[in-house]
Formats: structure tokens, C-alpha cells, sequence
């Protein structure tokens, strides 16, 4: 698609400039034999290959997403923060019911979705949003509504 073409030369050639790179140098680190590839990719002549997409992701450390044009976050979702993050909310909100003399039925090592033990593991999947985490949430809400033990 033209569309498509256009999108990724002119995600390339932003990167390629914003790293102050020549389209020479970035050929070297691609592994082309000339920078005439990367001017037919970012004029949108040519889509480059998928073993070429990757190396561009790896060089200018973006998400493939990003490059194909299918997000505009440039920065790639780190599940090791995630993760750290849950565990860290897992000791505020034990501490939380220590204070309040209740004892922590949860475990605050897991996420969620590892907790509820039906196959999903963040670990397993890459580049998860907020909005499909809270979608997973909502949904395992919705279907274990009438399990919920009264306070």
C-alpha cells in the first residue's frame, strides 16, 4: 500500500536525521551495500524487508509499531517496570491492610492477570496497553461479579 510506504520512509528518515546519521551510515549498520535503499525506503518507494524493519527497530530502539505506523509511542513498554511497579503497589497495599488490623489474602509478588491462573502471563505477550490491561480487568470483573464475597 502507498499509504503504508510513505508512513515508514517518513518514520526512517525522521529517526535516521534525528540521530544525526547519513542515510550511508545507517546502510553500514543495516547491512546494505549502499544508501540507495534507504532513499527508495524513505521516499516510499520500497517497503523494506521484515529482517530489515527489525534491524531498523534495533538501531534506533523503537517499537516495530511505531515504525509501521500503527502507534505513535516511540518508546517501548518495559513489563520489567510493570512488573516492579505491581510489586511495589502489592507492599503499599499490605502494609494498607496491616494498618487497618486485616491480614493479605493476595499476592503481591504476581500481577493480576498471572494471579487469576487461566494461562494469561504478561511475560507471554509483548507490548500489552493500559487500555487492554484494563479491558482484561473489566471483563474478568464482569464474569466473576457474582463470585464477589460480601464485605
Amino acid at each position: 500500500m502507498e499509504f503504508d510506504k510513505k508512513i515508514i520512509g517518513n518514520r526512517i528518515k525522521t529517526l535516521r536525521l534525528e540521530n544525526k546519521m547519513t542515510q550511508e551510515t545507517l546502510a553500514l549498520l543495516l547491512g546494505l551495500k549502499g544508501k540507495s535503499s534507504i532513499a527508495n525506503y524513505e521516499a516510499g518507494k520500497i517497503i523494506p524487508s521484515d529482517k530489515i524493519k527489525l534491524k531498523l527497530c534495533d538501531v534506533f530502539n523503537c517499537p516495530i509499531e511505531y515504525l509501521m505506523g500503527i502507534s505513535d509511542d516511540r518508546v517501548e513498554f518495559d513489563y520489567n517496570d510493570l512488573e516492579k511497579k505491581s510489586k511495589e503497589n502489592g507492599k503499599k497495599y499490605k502494609k494498607e491492610l496491616n494498618s487497618k488490623g486485616k491480614s493479605d489474602t493476595r499476592n503481591p509478588n504476581k500481577s493480576d492477570l498471572d494471579k487469576l491462573q487461566i494461562g494469561l502471563s504478561t511475560k507471554d505477550y509483548t507490548n500489552i496497553s493500559d487500555e487492554q490491561l484494563k479491558q482484561i480487568e473489566d471483563f474478568a470483573k464482569f464474569v466473576l461479579k457474582d463470585n464477589k464475597k460480601e464485605k
